[in-house]
């Protein structure tokens, strides 16, 4: 409800010394493929493997929170919608149908990228935690009690890139300790 920090030291915890266990888990969930969507330059999400650049002992827990992953906002959306359907994940449909007046021209079907992303356990779990985060957590700002929301907020240090600074320094890019980026990715009704 307050802070994904614990996620990451019980990741790193459970699978420190198994680390293809918890790739094996991303990739079964469906976060490691593109989704097939008809939109020029969807990208592969990029998810950092043993025994590449920029792995580390770190690797993990920082995965387990959003960091060194890199998906689209449509695969993040893909997966919360799976959360929303009970685990069933289906490929983001923009349209319907096609109609020509009151004449159906074609129709666009649900296509399932994954029939269950994790057992109905888990899932309902996981809604409630997502739901105490509205109603309790860091985003009680957005409750309503007329319909059920749930969602997750999300924080992470803004990349700066190389710049001079007001004293005429040339400072080499990285992660900022006094910038960050602020997000929230949820659905209704829960």
């Amino acid at each position: 409800e307050k802070s994904s920090n614990v996620i990451a030291q019980i990741m790193y915890r459970a699978y420190r010394s198994e680390p293809q266990k918890f790739l094996d888990r991303l990739a079964q969930f469906g976060l490691t493929e593109k989704l097939g969507i008809d939109i020029e330059g969807e990208k592969k999400p990029f998810v950092p493997q043993p025994g590449t650049t920029g792995w580390s002992a770190m690797s993990i827990p920082w995965m387990s929170i959003g960091y060194e992953l890199k998906q689209s906002p449509l695969q993040t959306l893909a997966f919360y919608n799976a959360v929303a359907n009970n685990g069933e994940m289906v490929k983001p449909r923009f349209i319907k149908e096609l109609r020509r007046e009151n004449r159906i021209i074609k129709s666009f079907q649900k296509e399932i990228v994954n029939p269950q992303i994790a057992s109905s356990e888990t899932i309902r779990k996981l809604k409630k935690v997502l739901e105490n985060v509205v109603k309790k957590g860091t985003a009680n700002t957005i409750y309503s009690s007329n319909f059920s929301m749930a969602g997750k907020t999300g924080t992470a240090k803004k990349y700066v890139g190389r710049h001079v600074n007001e004293k005429g320094d040339t400072i080499s890019g990285g992660y900022s300790n006094q910038r960050y980026v602020a997000s929230f990715a949820g659905f209704f009704p829960v």
